[in-house]
């Protein structure tokens, strides 16, 4: 089997500028478009577990499978700094039904969804609202809902148990949509979950990662009177090198 050929520095570099543009929501997309050359749009409508094992793949080859991260205490307040193994969230979650089609039911409700998407999101973040904005994206995976009459319902109509029934019943059916940490307190002892957002995680690492390579064109291009271009096509090890000899 052949590996996947390197994402070069330019083409990473050109993934950061575009995710500039785009909110949080829309930043993933843009990373995973023009890091793996796909067409805009086109992973829109990928479940959101699915587009997280492709962001996930795209880190390793980037970055690697493990990651440190931090953070505090919700008790005590004592820093905490642990390792992330990323590779756990390229395991992709079991296949899907026939056409993408899944069942929820509650009480003699009965509800056929699909899973949400970046599109949903993008759509539910017009609202100001969190929990309207919450709705909204698990109304719009309705395909199908009856009441105990056998009566069609509209999604919009649907009681709020018969959501909730619904949204626990996307989380079974893509583990990934809410990735949550546990966590364990060293200093008193307390244990808790925490949300953890890869492409949020993901895009703070490239960030920092971009400002230090255009640091780097900076010092290099300044000292020798190159292109950014051919500097970004020097191999790491060469352009650290040149580097090191500009600054002494």
């Amino acid at each position: 089997m052949s590996l996947p050929a390197p994402i070069g520095a330019g083409t990473l570099l050109a993934a950061w500028e575009r995710g500039l543009a785009e909110g949080p929501v829309g930043r993933p997309l843009a990373l995973l478009e023009t890091a793996l050359g796909e067409p805009p749009g086109r992973l829109a409508s990928l479940p959101l577990g699915e587009r997280d094992r492709r962001l996930a793949a795209l880190r390793r080859r980037v970055l690697g499978g493990s990651a440190d991260a931090e953070t505090r205490c919700p008790a005590c307040g004592e820093r905490l700094e642990f390792a992330l193994d990323l590779d756990v969230l390229e395991t992709a979650p079991g296949p899907p039904p026939p056409g993408g089609r899944f069942a929820a039911t509650a009480g003699e409700w009965r509800v056929a969804f699909r899973l949400p998407n970046t599109a949903d999101l993008l759509a539910a973040g017009t609202l100001r609202d969190e929990a309207g904005a919450g709705r909204a994206v698990v109304e719009r995976c309705v395909l199908e809902a009856r009441d105990e009459g056998d009566r069609e319902v509209a999604a919009a109509d649907l009681p709020s148990p018969v959501l909730e029934a619904l949204a626990e019943r996307m989380a079974e059916a893509d583990p990934r949509l809410d990735e949550v940490l546990e966590l364990d307190c060293p200093g008193c002892g307390h244990r808790w979950g925490e949300a953890f957002d890869l492409g949020t995680y993901f895009w703070s690492e490239l960030s920092s990662w971009a400002a230090r390579l255009l640091d780097d064109v900076h010092v290099i291009a300044s000292g020798y009177g190159w292109s950014e271009e051919a500097i970004l096509a020097l191999a790491p090890t060469r352009r650290r090198y040149y580097l090191e000899r500009l600054l002494g």
